[in-house]
């Protein structure tokens, strides 16, 4: 028994002429003259196409609507052919474009429906990546910015004027090699090494880098201050504000926060101003015995904006950071060993071979773990702890994600044998 109130709609029965109607339905949808549609003229006198007594249209019902089951009937006269299973998205047309520019129409159904075909490995008229890196170098070269040539050293090799890059095995060696001025950084340096710190971040061969000075006297003194006297203005200050960051002039290879692979800087002696900054991009520092570290751009005025006031109170301390760029006052290895600027002293005459040493330890060890452990070191700085412990659990992922995974170092625990990096843990 129907219970729902009166005004509710109440679709009309299917009478005894319901399978008539849908037989006919069926042979209309395959091509037999089906009965006159409503409002269509009958074409014999109380006959319709078949010779049987026509029906007359179906009247109103007391309120004013046509029976819901008259109108379905309607609609399935006039049903369309079936539609293919499964949804179908709206055709997504791309650009028009001459023929073989790199689209073609879908064959077979929807027509218009485009589809991306492969692309020409090379497109014509365009150099290729090689060709467009040279000439980048050359328009970089013309102006100032970057005297690369090609070294002596394997295909690919670049030195530069102002420091030498040497990888042997795994181990990327960058020194600051303008010993005459005791390896003051100008801007032709900064531009280089801001290119030396790209190519060792994207080099997947290249596992640690060392940094160090060349000859016996200093890493870095800092700013070449006749590079500095000579920089009398900077442009549009909003234009300067995007060019520190981007320009390769401007000490932007300090900034840099993206490599994850460790670096150890190799100390050999003065290490001041922007030296100093430069040693703090490191990961682990190794001084000599005769090396001395200072905020010396103190006495000239200078604004320490190579990452000092970020990095220092990171490595020593709120209280002694405060002190040593507030008095700009030279201590010598033992303190900075005390107060935790330095991670080892050694002698003098084996700073960079102590360097090595270790990395070359770090280099035995699986790769995938050490640099995802210092991402997240490096980006949890000045989060809040939950932010930081967040960052940490995804990082477990990488564990996961690797192609020598974290079980092989666990099954070969397990099975007490050595485990064997096929990927170098990567």
């Amino acid at each position: 028994m129907d219970h729902r109130p009166a005004h509710v709609h109440r679709p009309a029965r299917r009478g005894c002429g319901a399978a008539r109607r849908a037989r006919d339905d069926r042979q209309a949808l395959h091509g037999a003259p089906g009965p006159p549609l409503r409002g269509q003229a009958v074409p014999a006198a109380g006959r319709d196409a078949r010779g049987r007594p026509a029906r007359a249209p179906p009247a109103d019902d007391a309120r004013g609507g046509r029976r819901e089951g008259h109108d379905r009937d309607a609609a399935l006269r006039q049903r369309r052919p079936p539609r293919p299973r499964g949804r179908l998205r709206p055709a997504r047309r791309l650009p028009p474009g001459p023929p073989g520019a790199g689209h073609d129409v879908r064959p077979g159904g929807l027509p218009g429906l485009l589809r991306p075909l492969p692309l020409p490995e090379r497109l014509p008229g365009r150099p290729g990546r090689a060709a467009a890196v040279r000439d980048r170098a050359r328009r970089a070269t013309r102006r100032g910015a970057l005297p690369l040539r090609r070294a002596e050293g394997g295909r690919g090799a670049v030195s530069y004027a102002s420091i030498r890059y040497v990888k042997r095995e795994h181990v990327v060696t960058i020194t600051l090699d303008r010993p005459a001025v005791h390896n003051c950084i100008d801007r032709a340096m900064c531009a280089e090494l801001q290119h030396a710190w790209k190519a060792f971040r994207d080099d997947d061969d290249a596992f640690v880098a060392i940094v160090t000075g060349a000859g016996a006297r200093a890493f870095s003194a800092g700013w070449d201050l006749n590079d500095a006297a000579a920089l009398t203005g900077v442009g549009p200050y909003d234009r300067f504000r995007v060019d520190v960051y981007n320009s390769e002039g401007y000490c932007g290879y300090t900034r840099r926060v993206d490599i994850f692979k460790p670096i150890i800087a190799a100390v050999n002696g003065f290490c001041f101003a922007a030296g100093l900054e430069t040693a703090l991009l490191a990961d682990i520092r190794i001084a000599a015995a005769r090396a001395e570290f200072g905020c010396l751009e103190r006495r000239w005025n200078i604004v320490a904006g190579d990452g000092l006031t970020a990095r220092l109170p990171l490595v020593v301390g709120f209280a002694r950071a405060m002190e040593l760029i507030i008095t700009g006052r030279r201590i010598d290895a033992q303190e900075a060993l005390r107060i935790g600027l330095v991670n080892e002293v050694v002698p003098d005459a084996r700073v960079l071979e102590r360097a090595r040493e270790l990395a070359r330890s770090i280099c035995e060890l699986p790769q995938g773990a050490i640099r995802s452990d210092k991402e997240c070191v490096i980006r949890g700085v000045g989060r809040t702890l939950e932010e930081r412990l967040r960052i940490e659990g995804e990082m477990v992922l990488s564990m996961f994600l690797r192609r020598d995974r974290h079980t092989l170092g666990a099954g070969s625990f397990v099975g007490k044998k050595r485990p064997s990096w096929k990927h170098h843990g990567l």
